[in-house]
């Protein structure tokens, strides 16, 4: 999902070392979708400055803004827990789906991180004066190198406790533009705060059965409360589930871990979301 983010911000970069832009028929649709101003021909960072801003410049901040709007997605979709899906649903809700905690996916998001604070790798290109025709004649040869601890070059220092994955399942009537969160008295459902929700997805949704889901690593052995929210479209309120005083809030008991199966379905809910719907606000 970074991956067109990080093209951008490279794109950004190069523009800034030349100090033009070049637009021209085959790509003029695009820098118009984010700067409508934009004509084909190329853009000098010399160019006066209109409006407190020159056309370069807009262009650029533009396309940054463009790129931060992918890991915004990321952002918004990425639970507590830190775990990155591989894709996310081209239609709304737009939930993470396929495969999660690939080590490709992680590989990405920091590379694109480290693109947009504008630290890019040495060129593969040697200087001319670096250049050295290699001989006619090969031979075997071995290098000695050196060993750093991956904590060394950087990579974070992670400490994983040991999780079972939960399927949460709650059947909710929902109308177009509105969608199902998760969340609860865990770190890994947010705390109870909203901005950390866990997005459920609806792919399995139907007329006869309105189910909303999500797969969720949940710390092992923890007892965890949980609850449903509707996010209504045009800014409406949030709909927080009503609370059952006969049998008070959802639990779930986390299951034992079992070592490399972390990602295997070791319990599941199937609830119906309490109290009322949404409307739609029509915007």
């Amino acid at each position: 999902m970074v991956v067109p983010a990080e093209l951008l911000y490279d794109a950004v970069a190069q523009w800034e070392k030349q100090g033009f832009v070049v637009v021209d028929k085959t790509n003029e649709g695009f820098f118009k979708t984010i700067y409508p101003l934009a004509r084909a021909g190329t853009i000098y960072r010399a160019w006066p400055v209109l409006n407190g801003l020159s056309a370069f410049s807009a262009i650029l901040s533009a396309v940054t803004t463009y790129a931060d709007s992918f890991v915004g997605v990321v952002q918004r979709y990425t639970p507590a827990s830190g775990s990155l899906a591989e894709q996310f649903l081209k239609t709304a809700p737009g939930t993470p789906t396929s495969a999660d905690n690939l080590t490709w996916s992680f590989a990405s998001f920091l590379s694109m991180t480290r693109r947009r604070q504008k630290q890019f790798p040495t060129s593969w290109v040697p200087s001319s004066s670096l250049t050295k025709v290699p001989s006619t004649t090969c031979q075997a040869t071995s290098f000695k190198g050196t060993y750093a601890p991956a904590l060394s070059a950087g990579a974070p220092n992670l400490t994983i406790t040991c999780q079972s994955t939960i399927l949460f399942q709650v059947n909710a009537s929902t109308y177009y533009g509105e969608n199902i969160y998760l969340t609860g008295n865990s770190s890994d459902l947010g705390n109870w705060d909203l901005g950390q929700a866990i997005p459920m997805q609806s792919s399995n949704y139907t007329s006869e059965r309105p189910l909303w889901f999500a797969k969720v690593p949940l710390t092992a052995g923890e007892n965890v409360g949980y609850a449903f929210v509707r996010e209504q479209d045009c800014g409406q309120g949030w709909i927080w589930e009503d609370v059952d005083v006969t049998k008070g809030n959802r639990t779930v008991s986390v299951p034992a871990c079992v070592e490399g199966e972390e990602e295997t379905v070791r319990g599941e809910t199937d609830d119906a979301f309490r109290g009322k719907g949404g409307s739609s606000g029509g915007c």
